[in-house]
């Protein structure tokens, strides 16, 4: 009997080291599938991230080189801007001395009034030098004016009158 008692000693000792080792493989699977699902839903994250910087950073290079864009244009369009500033200060240059010309022109006219009698002559001789002079003067200048006044530029999405 004793070493029957003993084999069934043996026996129950090693059915209860694997009903312990069972539980603790039972505890471990199923802390091996909680750790399973974390990292597949991380691995998932992951990827879902990974696309959504690649869709970011596309987005970024298109803002910069709007960015770079935008800038080239507002060069371009402040150069365009200067150039039409200083053909305006000709025109307006171009009108003073038009406008500064009227009297000189009246003073000849004057002249050529006294020179000659007839009024017909006097008013063909003003109609020539007064009017010609100054509707020249008149048009040129009122043509530049609206070449260089109708362009509108847009900067920065403000519109800005030339």
């Amino acid at each position: 009997m004793s070493q029957i008692e003993e084999l069934n000693q043996k026996l129950q000792h090693e059915k209860d080291k694997l009903k312990e080792r069972m539980l603790t493989l039972s505890s471990m699977e199923k802390d091996y599938k909680k750790k399973q699902e974390i990292f597949n839903t991380t691995r998932d994250q992951m990827t879902k991230c990974g696309d959504d910087f690649a869709l970011v950073e596309r987005q970024d290079i298109q803002c910069r080189e709007d960015i770079k864009h935008g800038k080239a244009t507002e060069k371009k369009l402040n150069a365009k801007i200067k150039k039409h500033k200083k053909e305006l200060e000709k025109l307006s240059v171009s009108m003073a001395a038009g406008e500064e010309e009227v009297p000189s022109l009246e003073t000849q006219v004057e002249q050529l009034t006294a020179e000659h009698a007839s009024e017909e002559q006097v008013h063909s001789l003003n109609s020539y030098y007064i009017h010609t002079r100054l509707k020249k003067t008149y048009v040129y200048t009122q043509t530049h004016i609206h070449i260089l006044t109708s362009e509108l530029v847009h900067v920065n999405g403000v519109r800005i009158y030339i």
